[in-house]
């Protein structure tokens, strides 16, 4: 089919590949290449109101990521700047943020990562990285999209702003079913709370430590900055490094130990083999979930630098 075949062919089919012949083999290229526009509303057609106005946009769908040039509909109720964010709704594609749009994702990507990631617990960057080397398997580097924890946290639609008692800028998800006043539950209801029914208002929070996470003194880059420091589930590392000054150091003779556990039955700290901790950065990782549901709290996970 010649250029202008394949582009009508696909009105219906935006997100395909495509190859071209080009006498000895075929080489990838895109339907943005051949000129392809999506057009929103009126079936697919033109807007006769929009004369020009061409958006261009990063589409994510389950087969890779895709160049695509839009058109909006100007004669649509939601033609205006701040609500065309609703036309890209209407047609099955979700942005991350209300203004300057240039990256969505279809509902199928989102769809399927959720199912993957339920059944398989791959995680969000790697399914990313599957996408990236679906488009270009062997320049993967080279596709434009970055995993955005801002699309779950609420951050790009400026959530901080409607709920005024969270830690501004974080990115964490918290516990929608748990009780947290000022979300799911007010402070009237806490005094209003009937004798034997206290546990529907109770956060309920468990602790738990893996010590095999350990990491051993090293050369580190200096550059090796966190991008995202304290505002998902490690706490901040200079807020962390204060409080480790005020705690006492637990080091004999330049080998660390676990310090004796006052709980009765806690017998795992005074088993330790202490040699283990040696020349190591991090002897481990602690964090804080809410027992009923498991979500990881903000700021609930620390590295330990000083044994159990």
């Amino acid at each position: 089919l010649c250029s202008s075949c394949i582009v009508a062919s696909h009105e219906d089919d935006p997100f395909h590949h495509i190859q071209k012949w080009t006498g000895t083999y075929f080489t990838r290229t895109s339907l943005h290449d051949l000129g392809f526009i999506l057009h929103l509303g009126h079936d697919g057609c033109p807007c006769p109101l929009n004369h020009g106005e061409l958006s261009h946009f990063v589409v994510v769908h389950t087969n890779g990521i895709h160049k695509q040039n839009i058109f909006y509909c100007l004669c649509h109720p939601t033609g205006q700047q701040h609500d065309k964010h609703l036309q890209l709704l209407e047609n099955q594609l979700f942005t991350p943020t209300l203004t300057a749009l240039q990256t969505v994702f279809t509902f199928n990507v989102i769809k399927d990562f959720h199912c993957l990631s339920l059944s398989s617990k791959i995680n969000l960057y790697d399914y990313c990285d599957a996408l990236r080397k679906g488009t270009d398997a062997a320049f993967p580097q080279k596709i434009p999209v970055h995993v955005a924890p801002l699309i779950l946290s609420g951050q790009h639609h400026n959530i901080d702003s409607i709920l005024t008692h969270r830690c501004p800028g974080s990115l964490a998800v918290r516990c929608p079913s748990c009780p947290e006043i000022g979300f799911n539950i007010n402070p009237e209801f806490l005094n209003q709370v009937i004798n034997g029914k206290t546990h529907l208002s109770t956060l309920y929070v468990s602790g738990d430590g893996n010590f095999r996470l350990m990491r051993k003194l090293k050369n580190n880059d200096p550059d090796d900055v966190a991008l995202l420091d304290g505002n998902v589930y490690f706490v901040r590392d200079g807020d962390y490094m204060e409080y480790l000054k005020a705690v006492p150091a637990p080091v004999d003779v330049g080998k660390l130990h676990p310090i004796n556990s006052t709980c009765a039955h806690l017998k795992a700290v005074r088993q330790q083999n202490t040699s283990k901790f040696n020349n190591a950065a991090v002897s481990g990782v602690v964090a804080i979930q809410c027992t009923r549901h498991g979500f990881y709290l903000p700021q609930g996970v620390v590295d330990l630098e000083k044994g159990e």
